[in-house]
């Protein structure tokens, strides 16, 4: 968690140790020190039992209260893991605590785990994210005043669904996110997922599409939001993130909405590097604005247009 990837080899039977081949990150190695992490898991609703993370923040010092940032991955199919990630790197080294967890729904665990969720999308895996939550905020080191909340894609969905759940985080952001079902199902290149997620088409489950769209609770929504989006995304178009910046809007509630050009689903993973730096960049000012007071720098050093 606290090295970036490097190749190995080793034989088959793990007899002998493994033999580094590559040194991509030695020089950054030195010049940056990665924040350290631990693994924990706990049972959920159900008596499931969920695994986590815990990264710590950079310059650590016991005796001390530090933010909290609940990151939640895409999917929901798919899972987070020990491997260094740049995200996590990146606002642990903001000086806050880094959480992330493997709620029912994700892969990796079995098809009865991955399936828990089918058509309850923010039922059960909300709840296994919230005992995580309840879990870290236990400890004498995290400060449960500054709670903030992020994901992409899936994670950018449930990020919407928990801030029209509860007001418990004081700053938000989300990614390629999605918050009407209906219109998504109409403008995305994936309706395979929801025709089996949901049980049909939006037509054969409306209520179901309906339910589980966090834009019909919007009312509901105190969190400040960012929300980033990439222009070229197919698999959550543009078009719900707008939905999302005009109900905040609507509702007075503080968002920024930064559009990315050239860029598709997989921003946070590909595309121009001065994009990906920018996202990185936004997303730790964005947190250290709500979650660590640090209001005079952030709107000076955010750029006001992409190009």
């Amino acid at each position: 968690m606290d090295s970036p990837t490097e190749l190995y080899i080793s034989d088959l039977t793990g007899a002998t140790p493994e033999r580094q081949l590559t040194s991509f990150n030695a020089a950054l190695n030195k010049e940056i020190a990665w924040s350290p992490g631990e693994r924990f898991t706990y049972k959920s609703v159900g008596d499931v039992e969920i695994e986590a993370w815990l990264v710590k923040p950079y310059g650590y010092e016991a005796g001390k209260k530090y933010p909290l940032v609940l990151y939640i991955h895409g999917g929901p199919h798919s899972a987070y893991n020990e491997g260094w990630f740049d995200e996590f790197q990146n606002l642990a080294g903001a000086g806050m605590w880094v959480l992330y967890t493997n709620p029912r729904g994700s892969s990796g665990y079995g098809g009865e785990f991955s399936n828990m969720i089918r058509n309850r999308w923010g039922d059960e895996d909300y709840m296994d994210l919230m005992k995580a939550v309840d879990l870290a905020i236990a400890r004498p080191d995290v400060d449960a005043t500054r709670l903030g909340v992020t994901g992409g894609s899936y994670g950018g969905f449930m990020t919407a669904w928990i801030t029209t759940r509860t007001n418990r985080f004081k700053a938000a952001q989300a990614d390629r996110m999605i918050v009407n079902w209906v219109s998504w199902y109409g403008t995305s290149d994936a309706q395979t997922l929801t025709e089996g997620e949901f049980l049909g088409t939006p037509w054969q489950s409306w209520d179901s599409y309906i339910n589980m769209s966090p834009i019909k609770y919007a009312d509901k929504v105190k969190t400040p939001t960012l929300i980033v989006q990439s222009e070229e995304d197919y698999r959550a178009p543009i078009e719900d993130a707008e939905q999302w910046y005009m109900a905040l809007q609507k509702h007075n509630v503080p968002v920024e909405f930064v559009r990315y050009p050239r860029s598709n689903h997989d921003l946070s993973r590909t595309g121009e590097p001065w994009l990906l730096t920018d996202r990185l960049s936004r997303i730790r000012q964005w947190f250290s604005y709500w979650l660590k007071d640090e209001k005079p720098n952030r709107r000076a050093t955010v750029p006001t247009a992409i190009q």
